[in-house]
């Protein structure tokens, strides 16, 4: 089975709270060098006032061309990720208020990047949840700046197509200068961060006022900005 859900994945600590009270931090770990051994600590905090039974499956991730992050919850998928990392396979019940820290572990040298999933999920009462815990394992290795493919241009925003060719996942940010027609005033808006995982592309807009023309594209991917020609 695979579910797309909306995560912003350039945090890179960030707390889910379930409505039943029960939060999981942090549910994104990012590292470009993981060796065997590294542990990956995730809380798990009560905050109701009944216990909370915890259970942890697994899965792969992959990114869609609008960012979304897609999971993979198949048997093969969820073997793989069991494979690679190691944490409790039994259920854990928390009393109300009690706080238990999940050692995520490194248990497989890494011969490419991973995208593992682990899913922990909680019950109490008739209320079932689950965060996801996002692990963006990478390695040490050459890497190119990433291309922008495209660019439109709308009423009230810019769309950027963004492409990583790389082995590994990268981030792209920056800035886009404006040219007001009327006024010829200048001005810039910045790009959030966006994660790309390796050979994806995904679509960011970059909102602007009307009656402006983006004329510049500014990015650490870039040697000097690139100029865009105005129609």
């Amino acid at each position: 089975m695979r579910v797309a859900v909306v995560v912003c994945i350039h945090i890179l600590l960030w707390s889910i709270g379930a409505a039943a009270g029960v939060l999981v931090s942090p549910v994104i770990f990012d590292t470009d060098n993981a060796v065997v051994g590294q542990e990956f600590p995730v809380a798990v905090h009560n905050h109701t006032e009944n216990a909370v039974t915890v259970q942890v499956s697994w899965g792969r991730f992959d990114q869609s061309r609008d960012g979304r992050i897609v999971f993979d919850e198949t048997h093969t998928a969820a073997a793989w990720a069991a494979d690679l990392l190691r944490a409790p396979d039994e259920r854990v019940t928390l009393e109300a208020g009690e706080r238990v820290v999940l050692p995520f572990r490194l248990q497989l040298p890494l011969r490419e990047a991973a995208y593992p999933v682990a899913f922990v999920h909680f019950a109490a009462g008739g209320f079932r949840s689950r965060a996801a815990v996002l692990f963006l394992l990478g390695l040490p290795s050459p890497t190119v700046p990433m291309a922008v493919q495209a660019m439109d241009e709308g009423l009230d925003s810019v769309e950027l197509t963004v492409f990583n060719e790389n082995p590994v996942h990268q981030t792209f940010s920056g800035s886009v200068t404006f040219l007001c027609h009327r006024s010829g005033r200048i001005t810039e808006t910045e790009i959030p961060a966006r994660t790309l995982l390796p050979g994806r592309q995904r679509t960011i807009a970059v909102a602007k006022e009307r009656e402006t023309t983006p004329i510049a594209l500014h990015s650490d991917h870039f040697a000097e900005p690139l100029q865009l020609v105005l129609d």
